[in-house]
């Protein structure tokens, strides 16, 4: 009896081992699939940016260290580099580009196998070489001395974003995708997270997500039969945006922190931030609460407060006020900045939560 026991254990052990090995073998096969289509879509989004104006994509141009992926049941996929070219804004010549590094690029995947859900995880580390080379006399490029110096407070060093895609498909309702997303940005002055909730109306019928967003993939590189499936065609609205800001340290604190500036160098460094703020004070409230009315003074009341350190917490939240109204995306996308700030305050509840400093 034993002996048989013991038979059916090892018997049990080596089907285990089979089935495993059997896993292996074709997750392998789909994750150099995975690998080969990441790598390809990053080359044909690359060539379609270089063709592009870099005013459609706000680039010029990218590079990028090809992807390397691994896992089993769920994937994470990493590049060592990706270089980004674009136009800097503080000149009109072309050939002179602002550069941002991304590097250890992670993209995570979970839930591959389920049918209704999809997730992803991205994070990555920045830099800014074009930037950190530029040197400046504070005396007699002040302004252009804040800008660098306020870019190196204010612009992320450090990216991390969590997304999860929810594919409903009841017979008697429109199918539709949610994408929750929430991404988290450190910055040597303040630490911020990015949260919205997308809902998407895909007019493609397939029983697994993967399915979805492989269509909408084919038609967005250049199926024209299939227009309709490209994202900026398909019928979406933006059912919250939630931005939370906890400051770190002060402008002030930042400048004081930098041992290149003389004590002269600062001082003027500061007043001109100072100038720039209150000029800012002076504009902005006005033109913000056209749009969002109240709402507006309270989110640019609390943007000054945090610069300068007098809050520990900023909180500011857009639900939508009223069942979706879907729309193709490229309606939202072709909004001016002013269209975009009347449609928020028309749609959206806005709510600002500030907390003072002790």
């Amino acid at each position: 009896m034993n002996k048989f026991a013991r038979n059916i254990v090892i018997f049990g052990a080596v089907i285990i081992v089979m089935l495993v090995c059997v896993l292996y073998f074709a997750s392998r096969k789909m994750l150099q699939e995975i690998e080969s289509r990441l790598n390809q879509g990053m080359e044909i989004a690359r060539v379609q940016v270089e063709k592009a104006e870099s005013s459609q994509y706000g680039i010029q141009s990218f590079e990028y260290m090809p992807f390397k992926c691994s896992g089993l049941m769920d994937y994470k996929c990493k590049t060592d580099k990706i270089t980004i070219y674009m136009d800097d804004f503080t000149t009109t010549h072309k050939d002179i580009r602002e550069t941002i590094q991304l590097y250890d690029l992670t993209l995570i995947g979970e839930d591959i196998k389920s049918k209704n859900h999809l997730s992803f995880k991205v994070k990555t580390d920045i830099e800014y070489p074009t930037m950190s080379k530029v040197d400046l006399d504070p005396k007699k490029d002040q302004l252009a001395m804040l800008y660098k110096l306020t870019s190196d407070a204010l612009l992320p060093n450090k990216i991390e974003c969590e997304q999860n895609y929810v594919y409903k498909s009841d017979d008697d309702t429109v199918h539709t995708i949610t994408a929750n997303t929430t991404c988290s940005l450190m910055s040597k002055m303040f630490d911020a997270q990015l949260r919205s909730t997308n809902v998407f109306a895909p007019n493609i019928e397939r029983a697994h997500i993967i399915g979805i967003l492989y269509e909408i993939a084919m038609a967005m590189n250049g199926d024209s039969s299939k227009e309709k499936n490209q994202a900026q065609n398909i019928p979406h609205e933006l059912l919250l945006l939630r931005l939370n800001f906890k400051p770190k340290q002060s402008f002030d604190d930042f400048i004081n922190s930098n041992k290149k500036l003389t004590n002269e160098q600062k001082s003027a460094i500061k007043i001109q931030f100072d100038t720039n703020v209150n000029f800012i004070n002076m504009i902005v409230p006005r033109f913000a609460s056209k749009y969002l009315g109240l709402s507006g003074r309270e989110i640019v009341d609390g943007l000054n407060k945090l610069i300068l350190f007098e809050t520990r917490e900023l909180d500011i939240k857009f639900e939508l006020k009223n069942p979706p109204n879907f729309q193709p995306i490229k309606n939202f996308k072709n909004m001016s900045i002013f269209e975009w700030l009347g449609y928020l305050g028309n749609n959206y509840t806005i709510n600002v939560t500030s907390t003072e400093n002790m």
